[in-house]
């Protein structure tokens, strides 16, 4: 989840005045054209400002658009962001929700913004994973329902998922691996693998689960319209004529 970051001054006096016509034209050379005395070079390092500074952003179409004053200040905008987070994760200790902001907040500022919000009777906190140690917050007016909500899906969690960050010290715990493809049965996990990607198809180089586990990975592989098997570690044809061009001459390929 992008963050937003507080707008740089001098990214704005590089181009200003004619920002508004970023919008209308969505070019750098429209921008500058508003300067007969700017290059192409200089327009473009200006508009690389506006963009860095989030005054600009791209379209669909790949033009240049401005982005409108949001009418909220840099701290109240980290409150909501992280407000935002916490609201859909629903339960959390404060190490996970830093990891789930890819450490974009320190965890200074992430328990003082903990604190605040237990302040406002939005949050509760305490020891609400059976068997850990681990302080966790959740949302006061969900505590009622914390194992009443049943969940039964079955699916396969990739690693670029936002939600494996949630559940990345769990994972590393239960199936001692790092970056991996988690297997569920409802809130359960009961399966992890590794695999390397080429395109459509998934090459398995590690599983760690059961018979009922690979049945989920079927499912997924369906769902997906994916080939996931087994990784094979030989050298592939392509390989091999590649290294015998090379060593014998284009020739000796045809």
């Amino acid at each position: 989840m992008p963050l937003p970051r507080s707008r740089n001054p001098n990214a704005a006096s590089a181009l200003s005045p004619p920002a508004g016509q970023v919008a209308a034209a969505g070019t750098c050379r429209a921008i500058a054209h508003t300067n007969p005395a700017s290059s192409r070079a200089t327009a473009t390092a200006a508009l690389r400002k506006l963009y860095e500074g989030l005054f600009v952003t791209r379209d669909a179409n790949n033009r240049y658009r401005i982005v409108a004053d949001a009418g909220i200040g840099k701290d109240d905008a980290r409150r909501e962001v992280l407000r935002r987070i916490v609201a859909s994760l629903g339960v959390v200790s404060a190490e996970v929700l830093a990891a789930c902001t890819l450490y974009e907040y320190s965890m200074a500022e992430i328990r003082q913004r903990l604190r605040a919000f237990e302040k406002e009777g939005w949050l509760t906190k305490g020891f609400l994973a059976r068997g850990e140690r681990t302080l966790m917050w959740a949302i006061q007016r969900d505590l009622p329902r914390i194992g009443q909500v049943a969940f039964r899906r079955k699916f396969v969690l990739t690693p670029m998922d936002n939600f494996f960050l949630y559940v990345r010290e769990a994972v590393a715990k239960k199936f001692r691996m790092g970056s991996c493809f988690v297997v569920f049965d409802g809130p359960e996990m009961v399966a992890a693998f590794t695999a390397k990607r080429r395109k459509t198809s998934l090459a398995i180089t590690k599983f760690e689960g059961d018979a009922e586990a690979r049945q989920i990975l079927v499912r997924f592989k369906e769902e997906n319209e994916i080939e996931v098997g087994e990784h094979v570690d030989r050298i592939s044809d392509a390989e091999v004529m590649e290294w015998y061009t090379k060593m014998y001459g284009r020739g000796a390929s045809k």
